[in-house]
């Protein structure tokens, strides 16, 4: 970033150097971890030891950081340094952590009485200092003991034991803390159990080196841990290391795990996170450890998913770190599951991060008059989060420094609404200045953002006071999430007191990402007066993340810049082609479904209409009934019903009806027509129409004045018997048929 935003680093003070991390990431620092194994300690304490090392090596932030781990005691058959040092170098990747944790269990151990089972903290700090080297970053050294200075019986220190406790005590004071605290060296010791010299251990952490941490020195302090309880030594461990390192911890209550049993813990990771590390203490390897996210996705143990990077390591040892790059903020669930036969176990989980907080730091005007009010504004973002919501940065202070000839002054930034600031809550901190009347010569403004568990931030800007200008202007628009390939419109307003036209220009400056935004028209007229003209963002197709960046409005002809203000808009992935019309789709399925619900049951309803059961056929002769009725089976549906007519040669006998099988006729009724039934017969090659529960029709192909009708029942009926047809009949024989 080169005009006001982000001058020379993100997470570090500007201008540190060297020093400084690669821009948004989070610092690498070089780290020792001094492990005490002598004779005074207890078995159990030694594994609490290894699992808070391990805790460190695993859980450090930046994989260009560097870790040392050693065992110390004192001088006897072996020297009071471990020769075998376990170390995590830069770059180190996942194997690299997995290999360092073994090195850690493997070679800090107790110490048997003829190998030199004292304390000697001269050696063990002198080595850490010289591990740690010159190097620029921040420099760590934790010292984990459980006892007091005891070089007793080591003639390099004097000849008796009294003159050798004096004089490693003279070294310590006069020698070794110098030392540390010239080159830098952090020293943080924490003492467990019941034999501490705390006051010595204090002297320790107050005579060496300070850490800076966003915007403060911090002096680092002794812990001291009333038992080697695991959880209690990991949590001090913790707490302490995110202190020196400048970021923030969270922890989950310990817990016991029985064999076969499982637990889930949460471990909380804020918003303004943009690096973290969730360390788990599982007491046994073989206890398997599941982690999932604030939305419920399960995080794989290496690799990209959802916006964040993961890599684990641990998995075969008692302490188990996942390291997440733009960790998902919220509640994080660490599932424990433990093998069959396992001894009750005491767990415990714990997160430590650090949020690379960057800003665009921008003047309106950027060259003010002199005696001319001018406002400052911060908008702060992280490497994926264009911050909009201020609860995010409770606990983070803004401020602002104005020097230069008659001018030392220091103001809060604030998102409250009043004086300078435009808005309240839109996460832009404002302040306003006003320049000496006399102002001349360069003038400074200097803006820090800090806060516990962040990088602090700091810009500046440097100007000249400029001339009074004729034109005002206001720059107006949404600063909500945009999604890449998408615009947004915006209006400027502007008060021209001059008497003539003034060409102005549109400008975006100072992007993350060069070309994601750009602004048309490039240029407008301002005409004498008050008037506004309209304008649009373009958010390139590619462009996700915080856009950053600065829109300006200046003069065309001068170049002077009118007005400006911060552009922080977080650019969202466009949606694929399903989402995007996913309503769309969903009412194309609605009615699809609608339809096919509709043609089955037309279908359904086509088919029960074409069903034959549920009709009854009579025959006639005249106005008298032949035999009974007649219909299809009223167990087997069929869309067609076959039958005879029996007509005997004797008018005298009666008439019948016969069903034959399908297809053997000579009759066959379906449904059809609009009169309901439609009679295929022998006499003709066009059906007869009947009308279902209507009047009888003439068989005009049979002899003897025959004739048929039709009853819909509806359903499968019970036989019965019909009226009589409709037709004349003047003989005083006839007589109507009756229903059964």
């Amino acid at each position: 970033m080169a005009l006001v935003a982000l001058a020379a680093c993100a997470g570090v003070f500007a201008g540190a150097g060297p020093a400084a991390a690669e821009e948004g990431e989070v610092k690498p620092i070089d780290v020792v971890v001094a492990v005490d194994e002598s004779g005074s300690l207890r078995p159990e304490a030694v594994i609490q030891e290894k699992a808070a090392a391990t805790t460190i090596a695993l859980g450090e932030l930046s994989a260009q950081s560097r870790v040392i781990v050693f065992g110390f005691a004192s001088r006897g058959t072996k020297p009071a340094v471990e020769s075998q040092r376990c170390e995590l170098r830069p770059g180190a990747g996942a194997a690299d952590r997995e290999a360092m944790g073994r090195c850690i269990q493997q070679n800090i151990n107790l110490r048997a009485g003829g190998d030199g089972d004292d304390t000697d903290f001269v050696a063990a700090l002198n080595q850490g200092i010289s591990d740690l080297g010159g190097s620029d970053r921040p420099k760590v050294l934790f010292l984990l003991t459980d006892g007091r200075l005891d070089v007793r019986g080591d003639t390099s220190y004097g000849p008796n034991d009294t003159a050798q406790q004096q004089h490693a005590e003279d070294l310590l004071r006069r020698q070794v803390l110098p030392k540390a605290k010239e080159r830098g060296v952090q020293v943080w010791p924490l003492g467990f159990g019941g034999d501490i010299d705390q006051t010595m251990l204090e002297f320790f952490a107050a005579n060496g080196g300070r850490a800076q941490c966003d915007g403060r020195e911090v002096t680092p302090k002794a812990t001291l841990v009333q038992d080697s309880g695991g959880a209690r030594l990991l949590k001090s461990m913790q707490e302490a290391f995110a202190t020196a390192r400048c970021g923030g911890s969270s922890f989950a209550e310990p817990t016991t795990l029985d064999g076969g049993g499982e637990v889930t813990l949460k471990v909380p990771i804020p918003a303004i996170a943009t690096d973290g590390t969730i360390t788990v203490y599982k007491a046994d390897p073989a206890v398997s450890v599941t982690f999932t996210d604030p939305d419920g996705r399960k995080a794989p143990s290496s690799g990209e998913a959802d916006g964040s990077t993961f890599e684990l390591a641990g998995n075969s040892g008692t302490v188990e770190a996942l390291r997440i790059r733009n960790p998902k903020p919220g509640d994080w669930a660490v599932k424990l599951v433990a093998p069959g036969g396992m001894s009750k176990q005491l767990v415990t989980a714990s997160a430590l991060w650090q949020g690379v907080l960057r800003s665009v730091f921008v003047l309106d005007p950027p060259s003010p008059a002199p005696g001319q009010a001018f406002t400052v504004y911060m908008r702060p973002h992280t490497r994926s989060l264009e911050i909009t919501d201020p609860k995010i940065l409770e606990g983070l202070t803004f401020s602002a420094r104005l020097t230069g000839a008659g001018a030392d002054t220091s103001v809060a930034l604030l998102d409250d609404g009043k004086d300078a600031d435009a808005k309240a809550g839109d996460a832009i901190y404002s302040a306003s200045f006003q320049l000496p009347a006399n102002a001349s010569g360069r003038y400074t403004v200097r803006g820090v953002a800090s806060g516990t568990g962040v990088a602090a931030d700091e810009h500046s800007e440097t100007f000249e006071p400029g001339k009074p200008t004729d034109v005002n202007a206001q720059i107006a628009f949404d600063r909500a999430p945009a999604e890449a390939g998408s615009t947004r419109s915006g209006v400027v307003r502007v008060t021209n007191r001059g008497t003539a036209p003034k060409e102005v220009r549109l400008l975006v400056k100072d992007l993350n990402r060069s070309g994601s935004v750009s602004v048309s028209p490039a240029t407008a007229a301002a005409a004498p007066g008050q008037s506004e003209f309209k304008f649009s963002l373009a958010f390139a197709k590619d462009a996700v993340g915080p856009s950053g960046g600065v829109l300006q409005l200046v003069d065309a002809a001068s170049g002077d810049v009118l007005t400006n203000t911060p552009l922080g808009v977080t650019v969202t992935e466009r949606p694929s082609w399903p989402q995007r019309y996913f309503w769309w789709l969903v009412g194309a399925a609605v009615l699809l479904a609608a339809a096919a619900v509709k043609a089955a049951l037309m279908l359904v309803a086509r088919v029960r209409g074409q069903d034959v059961r549920g009709l009854q056929f009579a025959l006639y002769r005249g106005n008298q009934q032949q035999g009974g009725v007649l219909g299809p089976e009223p167990e087997h549906r069929s869309n067609r019903f076959d039958f005879d007519i029996l007509v005997p040669q004797d008018h005298r006998d009666p008439a019948g009806l016969r069903s034959t099988n399908t297809g053997e006729g000579p009759y066959t009724a379906r449904r059809g027509g609009k009169s309901g039934v439609l009679l295929g017969h022998p006499g003709a090659g066009k059906p007869l129409e009947l009308l279902t529960d209507g009047p009888a029709v003439d068989l005009q192909h049979l002899p003897g004045g025959y004739s048929i009708a039709v009853r819909d029942s509806g359903q499968v009926p019970k036989q019965r018997d019909y009226d009589p047809p409709q037709h004349e009949d003047t003989s005083p024989t006839n007589r109507a048929p009756e229903y059964l």
